[in-house]
């Protein structure tokens, strides 16, 4: 930190460290690599730091030798979309469907879903082909669909505009909903999570209240954001 004190850096920006997606999704084009959300940009808790990012004592760490030296914390936050569904999630939080049965599951993806490897003839995206997309029952037990659109099961299609497509088959949060959306169905199976229903909140105003508790219990400045053209925002705070 003294290093960047006597280069005259003044604010560093840092990967999102909230509770990204488990587990991995295909990687490429070609899936010839599993891909984890190292970036920050697949978050399924806003109110939990990643584990791989370190603990609360490590970012209070970070942040006050920085304020210390007058440089600035930014977070690199995506308020737009999730994450994707993943095998991990899909065991640990008890959401989706898949096209196996009884012994089939352990059989085919293991004791533990994300230690599935691609046999010879597949590829990391291939896991994708043992998922029912389409078991509406099931989806439903993911994000709810007052939170998120996507392709998936029966949530409302993403559109083609900014506010409402949906980034590289991301799904697309709702930001512009007036409708209360209680907590994502799926937080009823995630026991570390710190999230509490508010009466009348939408998911725009779950996400406001979450980011900024991270402003008060760290003092954190300001953020980096989601482009503004791909969000509802509220007048003024663009």
């Amino acid at each position: 930190m003294d290093y960047l004190q006597q280069l005259g850096v003044n604010a560093l920006w840092i990967s999102a460290p909230f509770e990204q997606i488990h587990g991995w999704v295909g990687g490429g084009t070609k899936g010839d690599f599993p891909h984890y959300a190292y970036h920050g940009y697949y978050t399924q808790d806003w109110t939990n730091l990643d584990a791989n990012m370190g603990s609360e004592a490590d970012l209070r760490t970070l942040v006050d030798s920085a304020h210390q030296r007058g440089i600035r914390i930014l977070f690199d936050v995506v308020m737009n979309h999730t994450g994707y569904a993943t095998l991990a999630d899909m065991q640990e939080y008890q959401f989706g469907a898949l096209y196996l049965s009884g012994d089939e599951v352990k059989k085919t993806l293991g004791e533990r879903w994300s230690d599935w490897k691609p046999a010879a003839g597949q590829t990391w995206h291939s896991f994708n082909d043992y998922i029912n997309f389409s078991d509406k029952t099931g989806w439903d037990k993911w994000w709810g669909k007052n939170w998120i659109r996507t392709d998936i099961g029966d949530y409302d299609n993403p559109g083609f505009d900014d506010l409402t497509m949906s980034l590289a088959f991301l799904p697309d949060i709702k930001t512009e909903s007036t409708t209360a959306s209680g907590l994502p169905v799926f937080y009823k199976n995630k026991t570390d999570t710190h999230a509490k229903v508010i009466d009348g909140f939408t998911p725009r105003d779950y996400l406001t209240h979450w980011l900024s508790q991270w402003v008060r219990d760290y003092g954190l400045m300001v953020f980096g954001s989601t482009p503004s053209n791909m969000l509802s925002c509220p007048p003024g705070s663009n």
